[in-house]
């Protein structure tokens, strides 16, 4: 470490000189046109500087001068240059001018041990008018360098089909480290992140051992506790490495994983990545998020800005968001768990086999476990528990490929998520270690989260543009599950609907046309920003209409073989689990799971062994004596892993920490550990579709049903079966229908509701008991109408931890409600809008248990209504854009109106009468208020600032008349309020 410190003292404060073209006889510069040659010795002798292989000069092609370097399958290799004397952590940037079809060839630097390895294939500049074009990288090499080893840089073409690469003018520039004794500009919009001198130092040698293994293990991934400064502004926050490759750590702008600590949010982050812009390929992952932003699809964050650590300017910084509930509500998306796939196993294994040369053959994907992001909160949370437990077992169908996958999926998403990917030539997001999918509790589905589109500059080069299910004629066998995930929704005629569907959109000139003149402007002014640090930096818009003409292309033989269900899928698993390594694999050989603890502290654990032998568990220990270990007067033997195997239950007098095992008939009797965790192991039940596979009752004395019309009767009627309503029907309620929901009966409907009753026959929707599970409605294709409708005495959805908020609720279907009653509900929310447009008119929301309507992230106007008698607020927005006008609100709980979560809402001709709060604005929310009055009220007006991810709120009142209100207004200090 004190190696390691001294080098990290050598170069703080480092700044990165280039060196200049003009420089004859720079030591640090090593330079090849091509041009000087010495047949006798075949070699370039250029600047004082000699490049080996030089059989390849041509004057059939130049970029400058009369000649270049020709390498074909002839003369593979060229321009050898040889580099001595290395130095800890200097960095070379190395760039060559080619000119090549199909961008055969390309320039790479490796050391003499092998340690070091770079190349370059893909230019990131754009091609002259004569097609040349440049290739370019650096490297910094490790600061526990040996440095007796040497560097070798070459230009190569090893194209198999006789295809030529021309190379000219290779440069090497061995840029200088030097202390800077002159003050750091101060940019306002620059990322100043410190550490303390010694944790970069222990960071710098974390780099340097991943660097050497080939891959970022776990244990290289220790926090370090630091300042971030921005805008003026400080932050706490914790920095570690980032990333899985060493692609994120081979040049000097190393990736970072940031957590932001106390109570703040930056740029309203709790969590975020920053990164080389080449390691997600420049503008290439921007422009596929700005169009995910569009079409309303989960994604993360993801901006440039300049970084400077530790008083070193390193230029421009990719800043990524990481997964937390931010990113949720930033998308117009309800808190809900985000899980991936655990890759502990993955990288185990490429660790195994770098350093092994060979396969261990362990079953990784079986064994991988599910996990969910923020995960202590999430299991401390009752209902984030809930929604946990029940998202596993949706990513558990989802991985062993069960049938029916929208039951567990959204499908329509995932078909844009994937023909967006065949679009942009990548598949890299998909890969299922990459994958993040959110639970949406409200339609209890998953849902995929866009991000890490691109593996780095060229991959969307490398590819051959394709349709992902594009499959050959006939049955496709898969045999493993992990890639299955992939291939299941290719069965599944809805999916197929949606993907050809937005194949089609995404891939057409007029959607391209139109993205790319709205995002022109950014595109312009990021490219810029990147040319500062990467010099022939050009957005090629000409790949993405190129694979869009591919895509084209081939649509339709494809949609002749969809329509003919030609092309099929079926897993069959086929695992090689022969011993290779006697050693278990720590990270998966044995899982444990936390089935059920009592309240005496007996616990009952699930066992599961992944190794090729049989594991024999031979005790635990627990949370309070974590170093002791308790052992069992008999060891459980597990048998070796099967795929046919069943999970060992274990029951035990006290909560274990972590379990103890040996290998069963091992030559060496060693001891293994394996961490609890501590939620039951998943199944392959799914509570929604025990009930959305309910199928209507043709019988029925309630409705009528022929084809898809579906009418419910006039007259009273007590529904002693739920009623689920699938996707695509005419749906009418006649006037005068009155349905009775008791025993937790419900109706549920995938489609939009004509209910018009009058007011001499209104429509009635109640419960006696009050135990309805709810009148919901999720992703209605078409508007519904509510008009004279009355609904009393409900409770909400809840069916094995499928827990909705609202009696009533419309999520993602737009609906004009008018002349209804919302009376008497017995939970939440009364009436609870997500993700829609609405009207309410004339209608009446009373005596609910909280709020009485809840609108999430809508757009809507409420008319001439009135609210009162609710437990908590009687209007409260989220999220939305809201007109409230002429309406009364009487006696509410807390808030008369809450504005929350960048809400904009207009009110105007309202009366609010016996509230705590008459009007809260929080959270970057703004309220326009006029002609409003306020009585009986012990705070009118409250504005601040809830959330650290958000900024202070904002109220303007232009008239008001206050009766009886104790304080006219608390305004925390970041909100304004204007009273005109």
């Amino acid at each position: 470490m004190n190696k390691i410190l001294y080098f990290f003292l050598l170069i703080i404060g480092i700044s990165l000189q280039n060196c200049s073209e003009t420089e004859k006889s720079d030591p640090n510069v090593f330079f090849c046109d091509a041009e000087n040659l010495s047949i006798l010795n075949n070699q370039f002798i250029s600047k004082g500087n000699v490049f080996k292989e030089a059989k390849g000069v041509t004057d059939d092609e130049a970029y400058s001068g009369e000649q270049s370097c020709l390498a074909d399958l002839s003369h593979p290799n060229g321009m050898i240059c040889t580099i001595t004397d290395l130095k800890p952590g200097e960095i070379f940037k190395v760039s060559v001018f080619r000119k090549s079809t199909n961008n055969v060839g390309g320039v790479t630097l490796v050391s003499s041990d092998g340690s070091i390895k770079k190349s370059q294939g893909v230019s990131y500049g754009k091609k002259d008018a004569n097609g040349w074009e440049p290739l370019s990288f650096n490297v910094q090499l490790p600061f526990n360098i040996d440095t007796t080893i040497t560097l070798k840089v070459h230009i190569y073409n090893r194209n198999k089909k006789g295809e030529l690469a021309y190379f000219d003018d290779l440069k090497i520039t061995r840029l200088k480290l030097k202390r800077n004794t002159e003050t750091v500009i101060d940019t306002i919009n620059q990322i100043k992140i410190q550490l303390l001198d010694q944790d970069y130092a222990a960071l710098i040698a974390f780099r340097d051992q991943a660097l050497k293994q080939g891959i970022i293990s776990k244990g290289l991934k220790q926090e370090f506790i630091g300042t971030l400064s921005y805008n003026n502004k400080n932050y706490r926050i914790s920095l570690r490495l980032k990333g899985d490759w060493t692609d994120h750590l081979t040049g000097y702008k190393w990736s970072y994983r940031i957590k932001v600590k106390n109570k703040q949010a930056f740029l309203g982050l709790k969590s975020f990545s920053i990164q080389a812009p080449e390691v997600r390929s420049f503008l290439n992952e921007w422009v596929i998020h700005q169009i995910c932003k569009k079409e309303d699809l989960l994604t993360t964050k993801y901006e440039f800005l300049p970084v400077n650590i530790n008083g070193v300017n390193f230029g421009i910084y990719n800043l990524e968001e990481h997964f937390e509930k931010q990113l949720l509500e930033s998308k117009k998306r309800r808190e809900g768990p985000i899980l991936k796939f655990s890759e502990d196993g993955f990288w185990e294994r490429n660790l195994y086999l770098k350093s092994e040369g060979k396969d261990p053959n362990k079953p990784i994907s079986a064994a991988a476990t599910i996990l969910p992001f923020k995960q202590k909160k999430t299991l401390q949370k009752k209902k984030l528990k809930n929604q946990f437990l029940i998202a596993q077992n949706l990513m558990l169908n989802y991985k062993k490929g069960s049938p029916n996958i929208e039951d567990f999926i959204d499908l329509k998403r995932l078909a844009q998520v994937y023909a967006l990917m065949n679009v942009f030539n990548t598949d890299h997001a998909i890969t299922w270690h990459n994958q993040r999918l959110y639970y949406n509790p409200i339609n209890s589905k998953l849902e995929f989260i866009v991000y890490d589109c691109f593996s780095g500059p060229g991959s969307e080069y490398a590819r051959t543009c394709q349709i992902f299910g594009n499959d050959k004629v006939g049955m496709n066998t898969i045999n493993n599950e992990l890639i299955y995930l992939n291939k299941n929704s290719f069965d599944n005629p809805e999916f197929l609907t949606y993907y050809l569907k937005y194949l089609k959109i995404y891939s057409s000139d007029k959607y391209l046309e139109e993205t790319l003149n709205e995002l022109n402007p950014a595109i312009d002014s990021l490219s810029l920003m990147l040319r500062k640090d990467y010099t022939f930096y050009t957005y090629d818009k000409r790949l993405l209409k190129s694979n869009a003409q591919k895509i084209r292309t081939m649509l339709p033989a494809y949609e002749d073989k969809v329509k003919n269900s030609a092309i099929q899928y079926q897993l069959k698993l086929e695992r090689d689990t022969s011993c290779i390594n006697d050693v278990p694999f720590k990270n998966f050989s044995l899982k444990a799971h936390l089935e059920q603890t009592a309240l005496n502290g007996n616990t009952t654990i699930s066992l599961s062994n992944y190794h090729c032998k049989p594991l024999k568990v031979i005790g635990y220990a627990t949370k309070i004596f974590a170093d002791s270990l308790i052992l069992f007067k008999k060891p459980l033997i597990i048998e070796r892993f099967s795929d046919s195997a069943s999970p060992v239950n274990l029951n035990l007098a006290h909560k274990p920490k972590r379990l103890f095992f040996n290998v069963l008939g091992a030559k060496i009797d060693s001891t293994f550990k394996c961490k609890l965790l501590k939620w039951p192991r998943p199944k392959l039940t799914i509570p929604s579709s025990k009930i959305t596979r309910n199928p209507l009752n043709k019988n029925s004395k309630i409705y009528s049903l022929s084809n898809d019309t579906l009418i419910f009767r006039s007259g009273k009627h007590t529904v002693k079966e739920s009623i689920v309503i699938p996707k695509n029907m005419q749906v009418t309620f006649e006037p005068g229908t009155e349905l009775l929901f008791n025993n937790k009966t419900f109706l549920l409907s995938y489609s939009s509701l004509k209910m018009t009753g009058t007011a001499s026959k209104p429509i009635k929707i109640s419960s006696t008991d009050r135990t309805a599970n709810g009148f919901t409605i999720i992703q209605a294709p078409q508007k519904s109408t509510l008009k004279h409708v009355v609904f009393n005495g409900l409770n909400t959805l809840n069916i094995e931890g499928w827990e909705l908020t609202g009696a009533v609720t419309f999520f993602e279907s737009d609906v004009d409600i008018s002349y209804c009653i919302f009376n008497n509900n017995n939970c939440e929310d009364g009436l609870n809008i997500v993700k829609s447009e609405f009207l309410l008119d004339n209608c009446t929301i009373s005596n609910t248990l909280l709020d009485g309507f809840d609108g999430d992230f809508c757009n809507g106007i409420v008319l001439n209504s009135k609210f009162f008698n609710t437990g908590n607020d009687c209007l409260d927005f989220s999220g939305s854009t809201i007109k409230i006008s002429a309406c009364d609100i009487k006696n509410s709980g807390d808030k008369g109106i809450s504005c929350g979560e960048k809400s904009t809402i207009s009110i105007e001709n309202v009366k609010i009468k016996d509230a705590v709060i008459g009007i809260a604005s929080k959270d970057e929310s703004r309220a326009t208020i006029n002609n409003l009055e306020l009585e009986n009220c012990i705070t009118g007006y409250s504005i601040f600032q809830k959330k650290p991810e958000y900024g202070g709120a904002a109220i303007i009142v232009k008239k008001h008349k206050l009766t009886n209100v104790g304080t006219v207004s608390q305004c925390q200090e970041g909100s304004t309020i204007t009273i005109k």
